[in-house]
């Protein structure tokens, strides 16, 4: 092989090492190009020949050339160059492992970068997930809150009608409760106006009845001599004084200044006043508060008014008929008001007794009335007197009353007993500004309940002679009552 031969190899080898690519260092394939020259021997053109590859060539070139022998100097070059060929054949190998290597190593590089890419893309769609999941729960929050305030709302706005509607509500209610008031109030004023003139022509004021006949008579001599026409000048100006001047004025007092202002024709007694004033003149005098009925025939039906000198006295002892009759008196009924109270006066004696206590004589003639009753579930004696009430029980504290702190006195249910009246009775009692210890106890015993003001209502189920006991507290409390 001459030195163009050896050339042309390497300038084949190089050639093939400009071609190889990373693609294709791990699959070459060799193949053998002999060329023919004029006058030269085969020539390798590709450098990655084996060398039974470069034998065959080397025989299919003496075949062509017809030469049958080689020169010993020509295998010698031969051989050196398949030494060379073989190195540079191992060093690409070399370099087609480091690179197919490095190929290896960029490609897990760019898989884990695509692992890494993955795995940050996926963190980010789970950030992206997460955070659309709270925005979703803070929308329903958001929503939520709306709707608990719209329906707070709702629900404000519909206490608010509905205080509105109790309010117009109430005010109309007190509006309608005024007009009565004042409706009542004024058919009250006019009654005891038609009272007060009443009384005043039935003498019930002597002196008050006096003036007024005066004023009659004066006015008749003045209509009776003054001409038509200044009575009726003087009439249109009364109507205009009253009612221009007068009405506006007292509607612009006070409440408190305009109760001062006295009702017409105030020095004549009303009914009831009058009937106070004679429960007063009875009860100083010690005579029965109560009036006795009587039947058609205006005979009394209390048995205690029966007696005989209340017979007809045409009939002598020896007639036969006084045994009937004093049978008769034997056969009256048993007054059990009577009995029972006596009962009640012998058993607080007793107890007084046995405590070592004074007994103490309640009588008619010392200003003191006792009815049987019971109060706080305790039964006992009902005592009253011109400044005191009092209720004794058998067993217990003993409840006092001034009559001065009296404020209302109202009945409740009645029954029938031995021909008398059991009721009930309410004593309304206004507070004071010193109360004493004693009255405070009172108070705690008494009926629990407080009215308006820290006023005590003390209740007492049931009253012996309960209108005598109702008529004597009103007679004695020396007060101008009403009816309620």
């Amino acid at each position: 092989m001459t030195e163009e031969e050896a050339e042309a190899g390497d300038n084949a080898g190089e050639a093939f090492d400009e071609e190889v690519t990373e693609e294709s260092i791990t699959d070459v394939d060799v193949e053998t190009l002999v060329g023919e020259e004029e006058g030269a021997g085969p020539v390798l053109t590709s450098p990655t020949a084996s060398v039974e590859s470069f034998e065959s060539a080397m025989t299919a070139a003496t075949d062509s050339t017809g030469s049958t022998s080689l020169t010993t100097s020509t295998s010698t070059a031969a051989t050196s160059e398949l030494g060379k060929l073989a190195e540079k054949e191992r060093k690409r190998a070399e370099k087609a492992a480091s690179q197919a290597a490095a190929v290896r190593k960029r490609a897990d590089q760019k898989e884990l970068k695509a692992q890494r890419a993955a795995e940050r893309e996926e963190d980010r769609l789970r950030k992206l997930a997460q955070q659309e999941e709270g925005r979703t729960q803070k929308l329903a929050r958001v929503e939520q809150t709306k709707q608990q305030k719209e329906a707070e709302r709702e629900r404000r706005k519909k206490e608010k009608m509905e205080e509105r509607a109790r309010k117009a509500e109430e005010r109309e209610r007190k509006r309608e409760e005024d007009w009565r008031k004042g409706v009542m109030v004024a058919l009250g004023e006019i009654a005891d106006l038609h009272e007060r003139i009443k009384n005043m022509f039935l003498w019930r004021n002597p002196p008050a009845s006096r003036v007024y006949t005066a004023v009659i008579f004066g006015l008749f001599l003045f209509t009776f001599l003054t001409p038509a026409r200044y009575i009726a000048k003087l009439i249109y100006f009364l109507i205009g004084f009253v009612f221009f001047f007068l009405i506006p004025l007292i509607r612009a007092m006070p409440a408190k200044e305009a109760a001062r202002v006295p009702p017409s024709f105030s020095d004549v007694p009303t009914d009831a006043q009058y009937a106070y004033g004679l429960i007063r003149e009875r009860a100083a005098r010690g005579e029965s508060l109560v009036p006795v009925s009587r039947d058609g025939r205006g005979k009394s039906k209390d048995p205690d008014t029966l007696s005989l000198s209340s017979l007809n006295t045409a009939v002598s002892p020896k007639s036969p008929s006084a045994p009937s009759l004093a049978t008769g008196l034997e056969r009256q009924p048993p007054d059990w008001e009577k009995l029972l109270q006596r009962g009640f006066t012998f058993a607080e004696d007793s107890r007084r007794l046995l405590r070592g206590e004074p007994i103490s004589s309640v009588s008619v003639a010392e200003g003191v009335s006792s009815f049987p009753a019971q109060h706080a579930g305790g039964v006992g004696t009902l005592c009253i007197s011109d400044s005191e009430l009092w209720f004794t029980p058998l067993s217990g504290k003993e409840v006092r009353m001034a009559l001065g702190e009296i404020a209302g006195v109202k009945k409740t249910g009645a029954m029938g007993l031995g021909g008398g009246k059991w009721g009930g009775m309410e004593v309304l009692l206004r507070p004071r500004e010193r109360a004493s210890e004693e009255e405070a106890e009172v108070g705690k015993e008494g009926e629990k309940g407080k009215g308006k003001g820290g006023e005590r209502v003390h209740k007492f189920p049931f009253v012996g002679k309960r209108n005598e006991a109702f008529a004597l507290l009103v007679a004695w409390s020396g007060q101008n009552w009403l009816r309620t």
